[in-house]
């Protein structure tokens, strides 16, 4: 029997499918795995408190933490597998211990990455203490485990590096992204001087380089965070759900960028994409609309290879890209794009991955 967590943390998020902007990825997840035929298993998880406290308190609150998780697998036997995905948010220091129980009773424990701590909090302001314990905990998890699906072979050679064995992760390619049956492709809504849109946390903290766009391009922007900066050559479109962004979508390329600065992908956010999957890319594609994405991204090969969009090093060279393309060009990358975005509207890219453990 293969068994999925589905982490819930009030009445709104146990559907199956939610539409919160927020957990897209792992909510498209969930729902593959239970198109699979996988039982669903709930645990409830409140760590709003657990977060705040210090000392015993806070033992005591990873000890339930664990117990209710442990509670939350009990009915696998040997031969079951169960999916997690990845970093759980019922974490605690003694997860791991959990899972090399599990695997100890013949239970197979397979991850599904959507983030690694120790990278996204590698330059924030916790203590060193506390980035230490962080990449412990995540290291032994991962270690326990049966598989791991990563997001791709950067990904994978950075576990490897780190002592996770290569022979157990799998490489995703990239996000599957679930569109409603109603979302219509109406890709005549992508022209080449459509103006180039950016999706997402536009927040100046996560999008800085929003501040720097460049003047020669037009750009279309979707998303929470937006501080209105009255520039011509910007047009904000407002803010949509998951489900609905992709019938909203209206230009030419969708950006895949990240950090502080427009000369290049920088700071934390930035220096994730060197080895992440940023989940736009898949909310682009599955609209049918090809990508713009920096060219040192650990996705940059995928969209190279399959002829998805175009790279560049820095936001400035985008006008010139852009008019280098002929209209023929860009019409068969539109049509690259439709043919993966399929893809993704079906969960072509995790299934596959689950095929092969």
């Amino acid at each position: 029997m293969n068994y999925y967590l589905d982490e819930i943390q009030d009445d709104a998020t146990k559907k199956v499918c939610s539409k919160n902007a927020g957990s897209k990825a792992s909510n498209d997840a969930a729902c593959i795995f239970a198109e699979l035929g996988m039982r669903r298993v709930e645990l409830y998880v409140d760590d709003s408190e657990r977060t705040k406290t210090k000392g015993f308190k806070k033992l005591i609150d990873h000890l339930n933490a664990v117990r209710s998780l442990k509670a939350s697998v009990s009915e696998a036997r040997s031969g079951d597998t169960v999916f997690f995905q990845f970093p759980i948010r019922a974490h605690s220091v003694f997860a791991s211990k959990v899972f090399r129980r599990l695997e100890r009773k013949g239970i197979r424990i397979v991850f599904l990455v959507h983030d690694l701590e120790t990278l996204r909090r590698k330059k924030t302001e916790r203590s060193w203490g506390a980035k230490i314990r962080i990449q412990a905990e995540e290291v032994m998890a991962l270690r326990a485990c049966y598989r791991i699906i990563v997001h791709n072979e950067v990904m994978k050679k950075y576990l490897e590096d780190s002592g996770i064995s290569a022979e157990k992760m799998i490489s995703l390619q990239i996000f599957d992204y679930l569109v409603p049956e109603r979302a219509s492709w109406r890709q005549e809504r992508f022209q080449k001087d459509g103006g180039v849109i950016i999706a997402g946390n536009l927040e100046k903290k996560k999008a800085g380089y929003l501040g720097e766009l460049p003047e020669n391009v037009s750009w279309n922007l979707y998303g929470a965070g937006y501080e209105d900066t009255a520039q011509t050559h910007i047009a904000y479109k407002g803010s949509f759900s998951p489900d609905e962004l992709t019938d909203r979508l209206e230009g030419s390329f969708g950006l895949v960028w990240d950090g502080s600065s427009a000369e290049t992908c920088s700071g934390v956010y930035g220096e994730y994409m060197r080895i992440n999957n940023p989940h736009k890319t898949s909310l682009y594609l599955a609209a049918g609309l090809p990508v713009i994405i920096w060219s040192k991204a650990a996705l940059a090969p995928f969209i190279v290879e399959n002829g998805l969009g175009i790279t560049v090093s820095s936001l400035y060279e985008i006008k010139n890209k852009i008019d280098a393309l002929s209209p023929r060009d860009y019409e068969k990358m539109k049509a690259n794009a439709r043919v993966i975005g399929e893809r993704l509207r079906d969960g072509y890219y995790l299934r596959s991955a689950i095929g092969k453990i």
